[in-house]
């Protein structure tokens, strides 16, 4: 029923409001071509992998800070999104390695379906969770391009 999807402005102001706060971090991870766990024949599987990561308490409270006039100092104030984007650096490289290592060890059968599809994501939610070690939880992986050859 479409007309239930209308709400008055104010209404639809608050729910963009409310989806704003909730949202993450997003990573995009880029481009992977690796080997499946298929032995005859070879199969590869070409796949794009971003995740969305939650931000800490003190990056949501710097984000939702009004801006602080500078100092003049000389120092130039802090992007809060420059600083996590440096942080998300230091993190891809194991980050990545953990998507290698779930999606390497699946066959063309098990990420054909849905539900392997599903399950591949669940499993690297869970690695890149050991990974932060607690400070992050990963809300979501998504995938893009997937091929499988």
């Amino acid at each position: 029923n479409k007309i239930s999807a209308f709400h008055s402005p104010d209404e639809q102001i608050e729910e963009v409001e409310n989806v704003e706060d909730e949202r993450g971090i997003l990573l995009d991870l880029g481009d992977f071509i690796l080997n499946l766990a298929d032995i005859t024949p070879r199969r590869y599987l070409k796949v794009n992998v971003a995740m969305e990561l939650s931000k800490t308490q003190e990056e949501i409270e710097m984000l939702s800070a009004p801006e602080k006039p500078s100092g003049g100092h000389g120092a130039a104030p802090v992007d809060p999104m420059e600083s996590i984007a440096a942080e998300m650096e230091q993190y891809k490289p194991a980050i990545r390695d953990a998507i290698i290592s779930v999606m390497s060890n699946k066959t063309s059968d098990e990420l054909s379906s849905a539900t392997g599809k599903e399950l591949a994501k669940e499993e690297i939610k869970e690695m890149v969770n050991t990974v932060f070690n607690g400070q992050r939880e990963v809300m979501r992986v998504s995938f893009g391009q997937f091929i499988i050859q």
